[in-house]
């Protein structure tokens, strides 16, 4: 199984070039699953008009207003059986999709799909954290414990991807991952994902359920090659479950 966690920069995914540079994108990487973050209306009509491959999990938008707002959509492929999944808000009231604290840039929510593959049964959570510097990215990751344990079930894996905006240098967010007990893939490297910020290391992630096995990861620094797509760095692990 192929993941991967990829914030598409959506403020400025205007011109259809980009979109169709994504699109290509999506069609070389050959991923399983693909956890979107800022992905917009335009882009995400595009990709679901295009793509016969996946379902693709669009869940609710952070705004209603036409144009603005992101999806935090999960792409899964059609080998896999998806069996539910539901939006929610990284506020106090999981339910207010959007409505957001006045602290914060932009709404936060997550969207979490439970699937079967090979009679294993997964949860994914994928997600986007605040990007200002506030306290509440540091409520936001409690609040998305509090939405893992509602959601998971004990016979599921868990998969999580997303951009927290945190690296590992963040202590609250080391412990966040460390208390949880999530396998980081990519726990020995040493690039960033964000390459305007280098100093800022990964703040793109996948963590996963401890009893899964990775047999390989990739941060994708050449993705532009494509024509542009985005600000951010695609990240990918291949991992398989426990025999």
């Amino acid at each position: 199984m192929k993941i991967m966690s990829f914030n598409t920069k959506n403020f400025s995914f205007g011109h259809l070039g980009r979109t169709r540079h994504l699109y290509n994108y999506i069609d070389y990487s050959n991923a399983d699953i693909i956890g979107f973050q800022e992905l917009n209306h335009r882009a995400l009509n595009y990709l679901i008009n295009k793509l016969d491959d996946y379902y693709i999990v669009t869940g609710k938008k952070t705004s209603l207003i036409p144009f603005y707002g992101e999806y935090n959509s999960i792409f899964i492929s059609k080998k896999y059986n998806i069996r539910s999944y539901n939006t929610y808000a990284l506020y106090e009231d999981i339910n207010k999709i959007r409505k957001k604290d006045k602290k914060d840039n932009f709404a936060r929510i997550c969207v979490v799909c439970h699937f079967t593959y090979e009679k294993n049964k997964y949860m994914i959570i994928n997600t986007h954290i605040d990007n200002s510097d506030s306290p509440n990215k540091i409520k936001q990751l409690k609040i998305l414990k509090d939405i893992i344990d509602k959601e998971l079930m004990d016979d599921e894996y868990i998969i999580i991807t997303g951009d927290f905006n945190m690296s590992m240098s963040n202590k609250k967010f080391k412990e966040f991952v460390s208390t949880n007990k999530y396998l980081d893939p990519f726990k020995d490297e040493k690039g960033g994902t964000f390459p305007s910020k280098p100093t800022m290391k990964m703040i793109d992630h996948i963590f996963l359920d401890k009893r899964l096995k990775v047999k390989n990861t990739f941060v994708d620094r050449e993705v532009n090659d494509f024509g542009y797509v985005s600000d951010h760095y695609p990240i990918m692990c291949e991992i398989e479950a426990s025999k």
